[in-house]
């Protein structure tokens, strides 16, 4: 593998999914992967991949048949096992679980709290992402934060999803559980909300988090996410989202989870995953300073590829 290794990330355009193959494509020696955005016309799109593994070519849009094959694909997300079959000689690999036989794929990373095994699966501490210590250099002076005291709380907010449902009182809960740093001189909040976080909820910490010791996100101008995770000192972040707590957590910043209504199996397996591996914590009104070495999921997972790239070359 070297800088000519042509490079592809086939997802269905979702960033979540797409933001982790692409992670791992940063760590990888090619210089600039290909994204390709697919969708699949009726009826495959129903029927791939549980009836039928992949489809016509006819039937995959956002592909160019024509094109160079590429030598290594990363891909994640349903409709992206289709396309990403079709490439024979290609090195497949497959981000989360992709719910048919592992071993339809050279690689796949499956994180912790999936239940699929297989020779060829690679097992994440969590989601692979695009946060390390060079990522945070860079964005830490992107958003202009100065003037909050020095001490910084970053707080990341979900909202409702299949399995997690936000209090409607969430804002005001949280509100006075931070009152003792609220009212310090020393701590300085950067709060950001996402689509899923409840209207009203954002105007509740709006209005409960106005002052001069607090900068709120209110969806306008260049996004300050990387910026925040960058200055904090400290991460608070709902408890809904496995992408929010990896990049939380990839900081080696003290993390913890804001927890909400609802739940899942899985979701309480990734939180045993992540407090033995970096000691998460349920935020109950009191923040310390602990050590962990944070996780790095999207370099396990390139690490893994080229040592499996490399040696399919050398036995072929």
């Amino acid at each position: 593998m070297n800088k000519d290794t042509k490079l592809w990330v086939i997802t269905e355009g979702m960033a979540g999914t797409e933001n982790q193959c692409l992670a791992i494509a940063e760590c990888l020696p090619p210089p600039n992967a290909e994204v390709k955005r697919v969708t699949i016309a009726f009826p495959f799109n129903f029927l791939c991949p549980l009836i039928f593994k992949t489809a016509p070519k006819w039937a995959i849009k956002g592909i160019d048949w024509n094109a160079q094959t590429p030598d290594i694909i990363i891909a994640s997300g349903r409709k992206a096992i289709a396309p990403t079959l079709k490439f024979k000689n290609a090195f497949k690999v497959f981000v989360q679980d992709p719910r048919i036989n592992p071993s339809h794929f050279d690689l796949c990373a499956i994180p912790n709290h999936d239940k699929t095994r297989g020779s060829n699966v690679v097992v994440t501490t969590a989601a692979p992402n695009r946060i390390t210590q060079d990522s945070l250099n860079i964005a830490k002076d992107n958003y202009d934060l100065s003037y909050l005291p020095p001490k910084k709380i970053a707080i990341l907010i979900g909202g409702n999803s299949k399995t997690h449902t936000m209090p409607d009182a969430f804002a005001y809960a949280l509100h006075e559980q931070l009152m003792p740093y609220l009212q310090s001189d020393e701590y300085g909040f950067m709060i950001t909300a996402s689509r899923r976080t409840p209207q009203h909820i954002q105007d509740d910490l709006k209005s409960l988090f106005n002052n001069d010791k607090c900068a709120f996100w209110n969806g306008d101008g260049e996004n300050p996410y990387h910026s925040y995770l960058a200055n904090a000192d400290t991460i608070l972040v709902t408890e809904d989202s496995t992408s929010m707590l990896s990049d939380a957590l990839s900081t080696g910043k003290p993390t913890y989870r804001l927890p909400l209504d609802g739940g899942s199996d899985k979701f309480d397996r990734l939180y045993a995953t992540l407090s033995n591996h970096t000691g998460l914590k349920v935020f109950d009104g009191e923040l310390d300073h602990y050590d962990y070495i944070p996780l790095n999921d999207a370099k396990l997972v390139a690490d893994e590829i080229k040592k499996a790239f490399e040696k399919r070359h050398i036995t072929t």
